[in-house]
């Protein structure tokens, strides 16, 4: 049975307004990466292994915001988290959203809140 035009085209319309509706982790436009909102959540799961306690991989501790915003404004950190050839975490490159987001808290002035 052939459905008539209006009923596809609302079937159509109905499954693309629910898959607009699923949640992403991407920050909306307008939105501000923020340290608290997205960035620490992202270090605390791809790098806190490594860079936390009493001897931090190279050093580098990336437990408090201070830390973090000093390695991604004056350090290497935003180069390392995008260098496919010796990225940061070790295992590979982080997902393109995560990346994205810390371009986006680099574009924003590093806010915390």
């Amino acid at each position: 049975m052939k459905l008539p035009l209006v009923y596809t085209a609302a079937a159509l319309l109905a499954a693309t307004l629910c898959f607009q509706g699923c949640a992403d982790n991407t920050v909306q436009p307008g939105n501000t990466v923020t340290y608290n909102g997205e960035i620490q959540a992202i270090v605390f799961n791809n790098c806190q292994t490594c860079h936390s306690g009493a001897t931090p991989a190279a050093g580098l501790d990336l437990t408090t915001f201070s830390n973090v915003h000093n390695s991604a404004a004056n350090g290497n950190l935003i180069q390392r988290i995008n260098n496919a050839n010796s990225p940061m975490p070790p295992a590979g490159l982080m997902s393109a959203s995560d990346r994205q987001k810390f371009a986006d808290w680099q574009s924003s002035g590093f806010p915390e809140q």
